[in-house]
């Protein structure tokens, strides 16, 4: 009976000195710096519109006071648990809509205004 008594003192206290090991972070997921193509397209009211395309970089990185929150570049956002985020602009027209998977990125941002505007389509891959 002893034994028994010893061995189930020894199970609980076992388990409660147990250490959790750090919670993983999904941000870790999307860092990284990436590189690709940007695809835009301008218009102006009455004019036919033009595409131009270039190569582009950009850096992922955690914003470090504030958890969950991540930095493309020099904008902050908040993405969900599949790495999408979607800015509401409501004064003027812009989108700004983000989605991050794997070692992709796909940024879509637009912006106008009475008689022009442009859209762009950002594609990258992760790089490091």
């Amino acid at each position: 009976m002893k034994s028994h008594l010893a061995w189930l003192l020894l199970v609980i206290f076992a388990s409660c000195n147990k250490e959790d090991g750090p919670t993983a972070d999904p941000r870790d997921a999307w860092v990284g710096s990436y590189h690709g193509i940007k695809t835009s397209t301008f218009w102006t009211m009455n004019q036919p519109s033009s595409t131009s395309s270039d190569t582009f970089s950009v850096v992922v990185k955690k914003d470090p006071n504030a958890a969950g929150y991540i930095f493309v570049g020099a904008q902050r956002v908040l993405p969900d648990a599949n790495g999408y985020v979607s800015l509401d602009y409501s004064s003027g027209w812009r989108l700004w809509e983000l989605q991050l998977g794997g070692d992709s990125l796909k940024l879509n941002t637009a912006s106008g205004g009475l008689g022009g505007g442009t859209n762009s389509e950002y594609l990258g891959k992760r790089i490091q």
